[in-house]
């Protein structure tokens, strides 16, 4: 996340704050369900382009009304209440809210890691193989828990190897910069502000292609009820990509307060992560299993042993390619 003041778009800690949810008009005595597609994002540069669309005038907010959260809990919050149709979440949240009775299905993968998590370390850690008896921060996640697993096997390590220390995102800058961590899993713009007080990057998820997804998530109750909301949403999203990829300097000022950064910034912000094309969200949704699934059940099994998970949850019925271009 991009606003240093608000949770990762990885915590599941902090509250919702409050939530949207428009009146039904009636007709003849009759309710009339004429809300928008619900969909909460809080500000990451994969999540923008759904919000792009809207700047571009590509669905309306008759259609689909997004919700901006502070965080992924409250997103997850919003989707337990009902108070939301959908969220942009990482993969593992998705299999976080599966696990807890959360049925929710996946209608596109929005973007894929590759180097926009990492493991930043203090310069006398030359590499991964000096993490060996040193302390290591890491958010209580499976992205972390992700990343810091391929980092160790990378190594010959192993979790005994080093002192893991669970810290929220909004603390990741001040105890590494307070001595208290040798080397932290962070990314942007905590990232940046490390490497410019002289730390450095050993290891990042370009090393793990396609480990770290996210995606937009939609309860499954919903689907058939919006199902044209959920293609405005979905086509619009690979609308705005393309937008976004033939003239970034147009429409990087659209995207620059979200993410609090200048309109000059926000091209780099993009630049560690792949977002595929609807040809390659088909990839990812065909095959028997699917990509996706596979995906999903090597997270799945990492989180278990991590303990980040309350029970296995059921993949069937994971994603719909229903609503791609």
């Amino acid at each position: 996340m991009y606003m240093e003041n608000q949770l990762s778009r990885r915590v599941f800690v902090q509250q919702i704050t409050s939530i949207g949810v428009v009146s039904p008009l009636f007709y003849g005595g009759m309710p009339i369900n004429t809300d928008p597609l619900r969909i909460g994002a809080q500000p990451w540069p994969g999540y923008e382009l759904i919000y792009l669309a809207r700047e571009l005038n590509l669905y309306s907010d008759k259609q689909i009304n997004l919700i901006e959260t502070p965080s992924a809990s409250a997103s997850l919050r919003g989707l337990a209440t009902r108070s939301l149709d959908g969220a942009c979440l990482t993969l593992d949240e998705v299999l976080t809210a599966r696990s807890n009775g959360i049925d929710l299905t996946i209608v596109a993968v929005l973007d894929e890691s590759r180097g926009a998590d990492v493991l930043i370390a203090r310069r006398d850690v030359l590499d991964l193989k000096g993490l060996k008896g040193k302390t290591v921060g890491v958010e209580q996640t499976a992205t972390g828990a992700v990343l810091l697993h391929a980092a160790l096997e990378a190594a010959g390590l192993s979790p005994n190897d080093i002192q893991t220390v669970y810290i929220p995102i909004e603390n990741h800058l001040s105890n590494f910069l307070d001595g208290k961590l040798d080397a932290i899993v962070t990314y942007e713009p905590t990232k940046s502000k490390l490497i410019a007080k002289n730390a450095h990057a050993i290891f990042s998820s370009a090393s793990i292609p396609g480990r770290i997804l996210d995606v937009i998530a939609i309860r499954s109750e919903v689907i058939p009820k919006k199902s044209t909301e959920l293609k405005s949403l979905v086509q619009s999203h690979f609308q705005a990509r393309f937008e976004w990829k033939n003239n970034p300097v147009k429409n990087a000022p659209k995207m620059a307060g979200r993410l609090d950064l200048a309109a000059e910034d926000v091209p780099a912000a993009f630049s560690e992560i792949h977002l595929p094309d609807a040809q390659e969200n088909v990839e990812w949704m065909t095959g028997n299993p699917a990509k996706l699934t596979l995906n999903a059940q090597l997270l799945g099994e990492l989180m278990a042993r991590q303990g980040l998970l309350r029970n296995q949850p059921d993949l069937k019925n994971l994603f719909s390619s229903d609503f791609l271009p």
